[in-house]
């Protein structure tokens, strides 16, 4: 994404290397209202695309691409728990995102130990992130971490090694659309 020219910001409460090198925020606060802000400049955008008569922000010449990567969920949303209405805000900005937010260029990376309903995004949001699902490691043979975001497949048991997992890529051609074993790129 950055050889491509992608704006991207990275959240975790973990507070990694990564929350730095990407402007990041890592208080549940921050990160929250931060994905706020993403809210506004999506409705903006796509204003600026529909007053130029276009149907994509591709079109656009100048709107590229933003990743906003979101890690450790399940810690965050453990954050949240202790807070009804910073819970109720995660919720609500983080369905908008991710159901209007690839129109107008902004990409939403949810990533978490698990797969499991209490440790991802809020069932709104899910519904809209299942177009690429990866499962690395011992969540790829786990139907507990699987069955909230690849339901109704059935996988043989299997034991993966480092990067070897499954995905799910809808967009990715019709081979895709069902699970297939998937093995990262390895870069150093």
């Amino acid at each position: 994404m950055s050889l491509q020219g992608w704006k991207i910001e990275f959240y975790s409460v973990k507070n990694d290397i990564y929350v730095d090198r990407y402007h990041g925020e890592y208080e549940p606060a921050k990160i929250i209202e931060r994905l706020e802000h993403w809210e506004g400049i999506m409705r903006e955008r796509n204003k600026e695309i529909k007053r130029a008569g276009k149907e994509k922000y591709s079109e656009m010449p100048k709107m590229p691409d933003i990743a906003l990567v979101i890690d450790e969920i399940g810690s965050l949303n453990g954050a949240l728990s202790i807070n009804r209405q910073l819970k109720a805000r995660w919720e609500a900005v983080i369905g908008k995102l991710t159901a209007t937010g690839a129109s107008a260029g902004i990409h939403i990376i949810a990533m978490s130990q698990y797969g499991t309903k209490e440790s991802f995004l809020p069932t709104t949001a899910r519904a809209n992130v299942s177009d690429a699902v990866i499962f690395l490691g011992s969540a790829a043979d786990t139907p507990s971490d699987r069955q909230y975001l690849l339901p109704g497949f059935e996988f043989p048991h299997r034991t993966y090694g480092v990067g070897q997992g499954m995905a799910r890529i809808v967009s990715a051609g019709k081979r895709w659309e069902s699970p297939h074993f998937f093995e990262t790129p390895n870069f150093k």
